[in-house]
């Protein structure tokens, strides 16, 4: 929003920022009208979320709508309640716009809103369901397509989580866990990340933005996250280049490592390319499918290959 001179990023700054104008609806008895956009690649989550910067653009205001056309079915659009503190923050309407000329003045040719029927249901199933994909084929490629993009997320979140990095660092590290570099500038877009001058000749640096910096939110990410139990500890390396067996189908017979006291080395490679290196140091023997599924995706397990340390 233009009202914002300061970063847009930061929650703290964004609400002084537009302060004046709350105060100025208030003592004049007028609503104050912001308009935005939703980040691209967020569709699926919590519309309010979705609001390009800041959190505070969602969170300060009593209202917020939310807009969109229907996927898949000529000019329909919707209009629905994302969030109220005054009433009903649910429902909505579908409504086209329409061509129309200005009576007494036929040169003249407007756009003029035409409202359709009511609509049962919060923001976020209504927008879930005009965004959706009707093609199979193109949605199975949107539904990969999230996921490489939510994966690619939650790692550059975890590689920011203690601090900013030089972009640079950033690729280098990228490159390293088998991240292409537009995977990850799209990543850097989801979490809403403003790059910063770092200084004169030091070029830019990345940044989580201030309401980002703490835990993972729920619905963010798919990729695995959960702790694994005690006993069945892992480790995780910079991929290199190690030397590695044959490599081992998600579909291999279960069987318990010979030798389980010695530390196991394992090579993931997954769907859309990037691999991860991990080391089994639990107690006990430890199997190929829990190795899967403690590392498996929303794609699918991994190709597994076990390396030497």
């Amino acid at each position: 929003m233009a009202a914002v001179i300061e970063d847009s990023h930061k929650n703290v700054e964004v609400r002084r920022a537009l302060q004046p104008l709350v105060t100025l609806g208030a003592d004049l008895g007028l609503a104050v009208l912001g308009i935005s956009h939703f980040t691209k690649g967020t569709a699926g989550r919590d519309p309010v979320e979705r609001v390009t910067g800041s959190l505070a653009f969602g969170a300060l205001p009593r209202v917020v709508m939310a807009a969109a056309k229907a996927n898949g079915d000529g000019e329909r659009r919707i209009f629905c309640r994302a969030k109220s503190n005054i009433g009903l923050d649910t429902g909505g309407w579908e409504y086209r716009l329409v061509l129309t000329d200005v009576p007494g003045a036929p040169n003249v040719t407007v756009v003029r809103t035409e409202w359709g029927d009511a609509l049962e249901g919060n923001a976020r199933e209504l927008l879930a369901d005009a965004e959706a994909v009707e093609n199979s084929d193109d949605a199975s490629e949107w539904k990969r397509d999230r996921t490489r993009l939510k994966a690619a997320a939650q790692w550059l979140r975890e590689l920011l989580s203690k601090g900013g990095l030089m972009v640079k660092d950033i690729e280098t590290e990228a490159n390293a866990a088998g991240y292409a570099w537009r995977l990850i500038r799209d990543a850097k877009d989801e979490l809403r990340i403003n790059p910063q001058k770092a200084g004169y000749a030091k070029g830019w640096q990345w940044n989580l933005p201030e309401d980002d910096v703490h835990a993972p939110k729920e619905d963010d990410v798919t990729a695995p996250s959960e702790e694994p139990a005690p006993d069945k500890a892992f480790t995780e390396d910079a991929v290199t280049s190690p030397w590695c067996g044959e490599s081992t189908s998600p579909s291999a017979s279960s069987s318990s490592n010979e030798g389980a006291d010695l530390p196991w080395r394992w090579l993931l490679t997954y769907a859309d390319g990037h691999t991860r290196l991990v080391n089994y140091v639990g107690v006990g023997g430890v199997t190929r499918e829990e190795v899967l599924a403690q590392f498996s995706d929303a794609v699918g397990p991994p190709g597994l290959r076990r390396c030497a340390r």
